[in-house]
């Protein structure tokens, strides 16, 4: 079963739900975005996957992931990494103010899984769209995304665009209008 973002509105929740919250499971991802924390919940103990945590233990290192527990956290801790980068690079006072921030962290996931780039792109933009640039809720239904991408128009689409490129100019323009009106909040430019 994957992970699960939970989104707290302090440290104190997360613990509290630690305690008595069934939907909390070891492995799980647990956020408190106004204080740009993210851990891994790892048994009962939330630990940082970055050294900036003020609040929770951290094991910053990539690597050591590999090693603590068997490897058992390893993709609990790479999703936690993109739940970090994506508040990281989101520059408005609420953590997904722009989408700036979601579409990293969902584009992190797919390259994570070892997607092409445009693939990882269009997923990325899947996700803004469909989620509203929710950084927590896009990944959480990220497998969701993949497979509208994958097996729905959106992915169809794009992938005609870009077959188109290398084609005459009537077929790229006619492809970027189907582009535009599946991602109305891309611009053509």
């Amino acid at each position: 079963m994957s992970a699960c973002i939970h989104r707290y509105a302090s440290v104190d929740g997360v613990y509290h739900a630690l305690l008595t919250d069934p939907s909390v499971r070891d492995g799980d991802v647990v956020v408190v975005p106004t204080l740009r924390e993210v851990a891994v919940v790892c048994g009962s103990q939330p630990v940082a996957v970055d050294g900036s945590s003020r609040v929770f233990p951290a094991l910053p290192d990539p690597a050591a992931w590999c090693r603590f527990s068997g490897g058992h956290y390893e993709d609990d801790a790479q999703l936690a990494r993109c739940v970090v980068a994506g508040l990281a690079t989101d520059p408005g006072e609420a953590p997904t103010a722009t989408g700036a921030g979601t579409f990293r962290a969902v584009y992190d996931r797919a390259d994570g899984f070892g997607m092409s780039t445009y693939e990882s792109e269009g997923i990325a933009a899947l996700a803004c769209e469909l989620y509203g640039a929710d950084l927590i809720t896009a990944l959480n239904n990220f497998t969701r995304a993949t497979a509208a991408w994958f097996y729905g128009d959106y992915g169809d689409t794009v992938h005609t665009f870009y077959k188109a490129r290398w084609c005459c100019e009537a077929c790229r323009a006619e492809s970027a209008d189907r582009l535009i009106r599946l991602f109305p909040s891309v611009s053509r430019s």
